[in-house]
This record gives C-alpha cells, structure tokens and sequence, in this order.
C-alpha cells in the first residue's frame, strides 16, 4: 500500500510480507493435507494471507475454509471459546499471521480443547518472544523467516563472516535489510554515475540485481 502512494523515492528491497506464505500450499500437499483455515483477530488483518493462499490454491488440491477470528474472553482473555470453533472446524492445517503474544495464548487454548491440527503456521515463530511464552507447545509449529544466515543468497556468506567478526553474532533480519539497501544504493550509484536523486531513482526502479535478502526487481511503484 505505500507504494501507491506518491512517494517516488521509497523502494522496497526485501520481499513483500503479503509473499510470506508462498510455497505453503504446494508443500502441505506433497503431505497429504486437504484443507487449511487461516485465523486472525480481524478480517483487515487476515486480507493479506487469504489473498496470497487463494492464488496459490488454484494449483492445488487443498480447500481453503471460511476464515475465523477469534476474541479473547473479556475476563481471563483467553482464546477457548474460539479454539473451540478452530477445533469444530477440523482443518489440517491452522495459520495465523497473528504476533507472538496473540500466537502462544492461541496455541495454549488449542491444546486445552486438544486439537492438534497436522500443521501449526505461525507468522510470528521466529520471534524469541514467541518461543518463550509457548515454551514446549512450540515444538513442530511452522513459520516463515525473512532471513537466514545460512542462506545461498548473493554475497551472504561474506556478509555473515564479516558481521560476526564485528558483532560476535550472527545477522538478523534487519540487519540484512541494512546492508542490502547499502549495496543497492551503491549499485543504483554506479549505475547512474551520479548521486542526482532523480539519476538514483532512475537507476534504482530499472536495477535488476541480487542481494543477501535474494533477487531486487522493482515495478514502477517502487514495489
């Protein structure tokens, strides 16, 4: 959404996070898994998810059922009033782009009405935080991560050898994000042979070129 908006000189260099879920679909199949039912705390915050799943369920097997969203009880703010309608569901698979907090308290009363479906998506599974409060309920949940350091990607390996040598840890995300836009502004430099802003931006929205967070191809937007 920020990119259509007009603002010319915003580009994205890491993957839109509406990509988040792509591939889950084709691998949940080669499983066997027939039906997946995304739960969020609004419908605005779901949008994104089911749009992604529903572009990639025209070339699998797999029903997406009717989307559920749950409310934490008013009193304990727990969630087993609509664990209870996740368990009535059934699906195979149960995702959720809901933050660690939401997630743990979510998974917590899915294990009190004890429905276990056959894949747990997380959004938030990276989060340390999330680990924390789910504690072992954890164990064989599934989630995207933005970035690894053992990832194949351009120039990684070089860029964690060196972070570590400076940090004495590995990389996150952010800070991959940090040094991908360095090096495409360097690019985008090299490429315009000026720091003009309008030569930059020329070169940044027809640059086609890899990063440590993967391939950099932008639209017109920016995006």
């Amino acid at each position: 959404g920020i990119h259509k908006r007009a603002m010319r000189y915003v580009f994205q260099v890491p993957p839109p996070a509406d990509e988040a879920a792509a591939g889950l679909l084709p691998m949940a199949a080669q499983f066997g898994m027939r039906s997946l039912l995304v739960t969020a705390g609004s419908e605005a915050g779901a949008r994104p998810l089911i749009e992604q799943l529903r572009q990639d369920a025209r070339t699998t097997a797999i029903t997406l059922l009717p989307a559920q969203y749950y409310v934490p009880d008013p009193l304990t703010h727990e969630f087993l009033w609509s664990a209870t309608k996740l368990k009535a569901a059934a699906a195979d698979i149960l995702a959720t782009p809901a933050d660690a907090r939401r997630s743990a308290d979510l998974l917590r009363a899915l294990r009190i009405v004890g429905y276990a479906p056959k894949a747990f998506v997380f959004a938030s599974v990276t989060d340390p935080d999330f680990v924390k409060r789910a504690g072992r309920d954890a164990e064989y949940v599934l989630g995207p991560s933005p970035y690894e350091p053992a990832a194949r990607t351009a120039g990684n390996a070089e860029f964690v050898k060196a972070y570590l040598a400076k940090y004495k840890t590995a990389p996150n995300f952010y800070a991959a994000c940090a040094w991908a836009s360095a090096r495409l502004l360097e690019a985008a430099a090299n490429k315009a042979g000026s720091l003009d802003q309008e030569a930059l931006r020329r070169a940044l929205a027809t640059l086609e070129t890899e990063s440590v967070l993967g391939s950099y191809n932008v639209n017109a937007d920016g995006a």
